[in-house]
């Protein structure tokens, strides 16, 4: 199996996994917005990399690659919404969010590299992507320090 096609496939089990994730929010107001909000910006990112073209330019490869991390940013920003309203108090969501940062990682990674690879010594977005939080073992930890509740992974 290619490289792509490892990553098109993580890609899509990350959209799964976030269909069920939504699955589970309360049909309230607020969950039924939120849930919207993650099915459009968790599922994108598979379609958008299995659209991306080969024989594309650098400049639209690195577009599309800046696309799909865009959306996964979304994601992070949504969960951690989901975290400090208490909406949904699951084992599911920090492994989500786990992959999510790890996925943005490795976009990003792939963005420097066609950056790179096309003679572009500058990098798209930063050095390197940090999501909206930080994961430190297995606690997820936001830079709002005072958020005391904090979120730990398999409800620990």
């Amino acid at each position: 199996m290619a490289k792509g096609d490892a990553l098109h496939n993580r890609l899509t089990d990350f959209a799964v996994r976030i269909i069920k994730l939504c699955d589970d929010l309360p049909a309230t107001k607020s969950g039924i917005h939120i849930a919207a909000q993650l099915l459009r910006c968790g599922t994108a990112p598979a379609f958008t990399y299995g659209g991306i073209n080969g024989d594309a330019s650098a400049e639209a490869i690195a577009s599309q690659l800046g696309a799909i991390l865009k959306d996964l940013t979304k994601v992070a920003t949504w969960l951690e919404m989901l975290r400090r309203s208490k909406m949904l108090v699951s084992d599911a969501v920090p492994p989500v969010a786990k992959e999510c940062a790890e996925l943005g990682r490795l976009i990003d990674t792939r963005i420097n590299t066609v950056n790179n690879n096309n003679g572009d010594e500058k990098t798209t977005y930063e050095e390197s992507y940090e999501p909206p939080w930080h994961v430190q073992g297995n606690r997820f930890e936001n830079d709002d320090k005072d958020d005391k509740d904090g979120w730990q992974e398999n409800g620990a």
